[in-house]
């Protein structure tokens, strides 16, 4: 039996109007088109041949929507075999699509070749109910994988998210059931 299929669109730069399709996959939540909008308008000037990191790629709409917008490459995790192979197809079908995607499971078993960069950008969107959010941070802290401007975006439930003292949020917004920020080290060593 295959898994269901979902569908959502990207809503602006180069693919916008497209529709890619996902499998339903437990504890894949793709951003919604509001999250995403503001996601963007907040990235959009900057954006232009940035490196990315997408460590819980789930549809992998995230890291997309940054490539439409003129990022340069995008690399995604996910731990689903089903979500990982949804992405390789959707790569395949848009033009010019600087995206690589790799199975594992973001802080605790990431690919060596990722382990191996620093990311002008890293997008967290994990499952909201898992700790995944509060490791990953803890995780990127020594900053071996960061430059000393390297934002992050956080995506979260709506109940407050108490950050350690080591990061500055830059932007924040809170809509409906869940929040969004973007943060960065405040004492960068990296």
């Amino acid at each position: 039996m295959s898994a269901k299929k979902n569908n959502i669109r990207f809503i602006s730069g180069q693919w916008k109007g497209r529709t890619i399709s996902f499998p339903s996959v437990d504890g894949l939540r793709p951003g919604t088109g509001l999250m995403r909008e503001t996601l963007l308008n907040w990235l959009r000037f900057d954006l232009d041949g940035a490196l990315i990191l997408d460590a819980f790629a789930g549809s992998g709409i995230l890291g997309l929507d940054a490539l439409s917008e003129g990022a340069g490459h995008v690399d995604a995790i996910d731990i689903s075999p089903l979500a990982v192979q949804s992405i390789e197809n959707t790569t395949r079908h848009l033009p010019q699509c600087a995206l690589s995607v790799y199975q594992g499971s973001f802080p605790s078993k990431i690919p060596k070749v990722i382990q191996e960069k620093k990311y002008d950008y890293i997008f967290l969107d994990p499952p909201y109910d898992s700790s995944l959010l509060k490791e990953s941070l803890d995780f990127l802290k020594d900053g071996a994988m960061l430059f000393s401007y390297t934002k992050i975006f956080i995506h979260y439930p709506s109940h407050p998210f108490d950050l350690d003292d080591c990061w500055e949020t830059i932007k924040s917004s809170q809509r409906g059931h869940s929040g969004f920020s973007i943060i960065s080290l405040k004492d960068f060593n990296g």
